[in-house]
């Protein structure tokens, strides 16, 4: 690896993260095969890491969705239940884990009916479903093994405290990292259920062999409280929502620590979703992010933050886990803004505050040019209403220099394709007659010595209110706001304030190039959030617009050397 990079050459370890690696589900999957012998056992493992390896693998996750025969999984979406059933045969065995900051309970997980709604709805609804879903939340569970299996029907468990999995790291868990070790291949603790994560520490400990976690959450960053949760009785947690709630998929900090005293590496997941934050968690911190979005970029710093100085500085990297599955970091500006706290009955009433206090967005060298309806979808509860959405494309089409006026709308700019886009389609003659007065009334106040008031005074409501707002014209003083009503003036008042949040997109920033896509499709992490890895530089410099120095994120921009060092301890103890 040192050589491909000393070449000046992008080096890429190869992992493997299944749910049953060997497609051994259980412990008797492994108990039958090896016909009850620890040796034979032991060989089968060790045939299928010499497989893998010869492969070219490298990095291994021994637990992933769902129980294994190495260990249990950690318990944190009760639609995962379902794949355990599948892949196993039996659901999950919890057990109360409220000493160690569970505060996450199945009894009181609901995902099983929303996610089968949203998935029905999608077949039928008239506007697409927007795509920044809460990674905890549920991206994910459409792609898991078992989705069609009917949901565990569970009654109020015993356990009424927090709930995780009672499944430790077992026999066959214990061979395979020590035959690992062996072979010097990087171990990856993600996804481990508590008791099969701390036996493993345990076992990594004893033989001082670094560890890493690829993708990490942090209970100490969750919403938690010191009382039972309850959706009948959310205030003292700050959520509604159970997927937000301290569970033990997040790790602890004496297992951060652990893995920090090993020469590990932990790389907090991209979407880190809606946060409690450092609020909670490193009060003294906070101020490094004094302005949080929920499921921003900003919930990425604040994790960042606080793995960093428990880690010492070191060994701190980027688990981006952009598979097809996983949901990534929504934007601080536009429709989709603070969209992680739009699931959440609770959330929802704070979603505005956090919408309208964001500042310093990213700039660009150049205007944005695509304006059209896919990138101001519906903003959700607690967000813009759809006439803020309309406000929106409006200002976009005005700042992307079209002009109603003029041309007509290229053939690309109405949706097409699919039977949600041609449903869409059936409204989208109403919606662009809408925001074409808008982009009308935009434009006109930019023409030398304006309109005849009067003339101003007989056009449609939208486009007299943005050229209004346009002009600053928030107060009736007469002129093009004489015998405004009051909807009319609140409207302007709407759209001025729209035209300020672009205004705040421009940052401070040396302007970056902007990412496009062929002729028109173009890219902005103010608008789009992290859409995909070549916004990676946008995010980092949007982290950095939010608060975070050069000196905070220089852990980060170590984590490639840290990760060879980690290896080259690993190949060094390998036996």
């Amino acid at each position: 690896m040192r050589a491909i990079i000393a070449a000046n050459k992008l080096a890429v370890v190869l992992g493997v993260e299944v749910d049953s690696l060997g497609n051994w589900r259980r412990s008797d999957d492994l108990l039958q095969l090896s016909q009850g012998s620890d040796e034979q056992a032991r060989q089968l493992i060790s045939h299928e890491l010499d497989w893998l390896y010869g492969l070219g693998v490298r990095q291994i996750t021994p637990v992933h969705l769902s129980d294994n025969a190495f260990g249990g999984t950690a318990i944190y979406i009760r639609f995962l239940e379902i794949s355990n059933r599948f892949l196993t045969g039996q659901g999950y065995d919890v057990e109360d884990a409220w000493e160690t900051g569970v505060r996450y309970r199945l009894d009181q997980d609901g995902v099983d009916a929303k996610d089968s709604a949203e998935r029905k709805a999608a077949e039928t609804t008239a506007r697409p479903l927007v795509r920044y879903r809460n990674m905890n939340h549920g991206t994910l569970v459409d792609h898991v093994a078992g989705a069609g299996v009917p949901a565990i029907e569970r009654e109020s468990l015993e356990q009424h405290a927090g709930h995780a999995n009672q499944r430790s790291l077992s026999k066959y868990g214990r061979m395979l990292p020590e035959e690992m070790m062996k072979r010097g291949m990087l171990i990856d603790i993600d996804h481990m259920s508590q008791k099969t994560l701390d036996a493993a520490l345990d076992l990594a400990e004893s033989r001082r062999y670094p560890v890493l976690s690829s993708h990490a959450w942090f209970r100490d960053l969750a919403y938690s409280a010191d009382t039972v949760f309850d959706r009948d009785t959310i205030e003292p947690f700050g959520t509604a929502n159970v997927h937000k709630v301290a569970h033990e998929l997040g790790k602890r900090l004496d297992q951060i620590k652990r893995i920090s005293e090993l020469g590990g590496i932990v790389a907090p997941i991209l979407n880190q979703g809606d946060v409690a934050g450092l609020a909670r968690a490193a009060p003294e911190l906070a101020p490094k992010v004094p302005r949080p979005c929920a499921g921003s970029s900003t919930s990425w710093a604040q994790a960042y933050l606080y793995v960093a100085r428990h880690m010492g500085g070191r060994g701190v990297a980027m688990g981006s886990d952009l598979n097809g599955a996983a949901a990534l970091p929504g934007p601080r500006f536009g429709t989709l803004a603070a969209y992680g706290a739009s699931d959440d009955r609770l959330r929802q009433t704070q979603r505005r505050d956090e919408i309208n206090c964001q500042t310093n967005g990213v700039s660009y060298d150049r205007s944005l040019k695509d304006y059209r309806w896919f990138r101001f979808l519906e903003s959700g509860p607690g967000g813009y209403t759809e006439r803020g959405r309309e406000i929106w494309q409006a200002v976009a089409a005005y700042k992307a220099g079209f002009d109603p006026w003029e041309v007509e709308h290229p053939d690309d700019d109405a949706p097409s394709g699919g039977l949600r886009k041609a449903l869409e389609a059936d409204q989208w003659p109403w919606v662009r007659e809408r925001v074409d007065d808008m982009t009308r009334g935009l434009v006109a106040a930019d023409q030398p010595g304006g309109w005849p008031d009067d003339e101003v005074r007989r056009w449609p409501d939208e486009m007299r209110a943005a050229y209004m707002a346009r002009l600053g014209m928030v107060e009736p003083q007469g002129g093009p706001a004489e015998g405004a009503s009051h909807e009319l003036m609140d409207f302007v008042g709407e759209i001025f304030g729209v035209l300020q949040k672009w205004d705040a997109m421009d940052g401070d920033n040396a302007r970056l190039a902007r990412c496009t896509a062929g002729p028109r499709r173009d890219f902005d992490i103010n608008l789009d959030g992290l859409a995909h890895y070549g916004l990676l530089p946008d995010f980092l410099q949007d982290i950095v617009n939010c608060g975070l120095t050069p000196d905070d994120l220089g852990p980060l921009f170590r984590s490639a050397y840290d990760y060879v060092e980690m290896w080259a301890a690993c190949t060094g103890r390998a036996s």
